[in-house]
């Protein structure tokens, strides 16, 4: 059962590393600086650094380990001593402090935007009380080669639990020449936009296109928005995901 325990610790704090570092991947040489950039301005870089070392010597003992099982009582001390240490270095929060919280959010999306494939579009829920305004911005991903100059799609909603209040321009949508939302059934929005003469939209541009606002309802912990019936330059793209979750304050 230890070595259970040492296996499932060690593979999560690989994954936290693989995922940190993982930026490493990002083709683009701009977004990887500016994630680079943005980690070492939330954590200490060096802290990662250390972090990554150490896990790299546990991985080593670890394949040892596998490759000769008489081995395990003789390494438990050692790997049970390691693991320690990175317990008390690098210890896991259970519940962070607000300005914690925060920075982790921006790190998550910040790294699921690159997470997206081209021709991706979902939606932000954000958080709010009861009887509280709430403003949902629609995100994409567009293709490299491919300019987009008008599209539309339909968004659902509960209605006992959201008010439909109105919408903004996007910053990927500041000069279109048309940009709106109607709820053409209760509990289903509209929403679409032309370009005209605003400026092309092209490029592996990541941001939002509409800004979406709610008056909170519900008393529910959580309820679903959806992205449905995608057309004209968004015929092809992925919603990622279809649905999200608003979590009420």
């Amino acid at each position: 059962m230890a070595f259970k325990k040492i296996m499932k610790v060690l593979f999560l704090q690989i994954l936290i590393v693989t995922i940190i570092f993982g930026i490493i991947h990002i083709q683009d040489a701009e977004a990887q600086s500016n994630m680079r950039q943005f980690l070492c301005e939330v954590f200490n870089c060096q802290q990662f650094v250390d972090l990554g070392v150490m896990i790299m010597a546990i991985k080593q003992d670890t394949e040892t380990i596998l490759t000769n099982q008489d081995a395990i009582q003789t390494n438990q001390a050692t790997m049970d001593g390691k693991l320690d240490g990175i317990a008390a270095e690098f210890p896991i929060i259970v519940q962070p402090d607000p300005a914690a919280a925060e920075a982790l959010a921006r790190i998550e999306r910040r790294l699921g935007y690159f997470a997206k494939s081209e021709q991706s579009i979902w939606i932000e829920p954000g958080t709010a009380a009861t009887g509280q305004t709430v403003a949902m911005p629609i995100l994409i991903r567009g293709e490299s080669l491919r300019e987009i100059d008008a599209w539309g799609f339909d968004l659902t909603f509960d209605t006992a639990y959201f008010s439909y209040v109105g919408m903004d321009k996007g910053e990927l949508t500041q000069q279109w020449d048309m940009v709106g939302a109607n709820e053409i059934t209760a509990g289903t929005l509209r929403i679409g936009g032309i370009r005209g003469a605003g400026p092309l939209t092209v490029g592996d541009v990541i941001g939002d296109i509409v800004i979406l606002r709610f008056t909170v309802n519900g008393m529910a912990a959580t309820s679903q928005i959806c992205l449905i019936n995608l057309v004209d330059d968004f015929a092809t793209y992925t919603t990622a995901p279809p649905c999200a979750d608003f979590i009420l304050e």
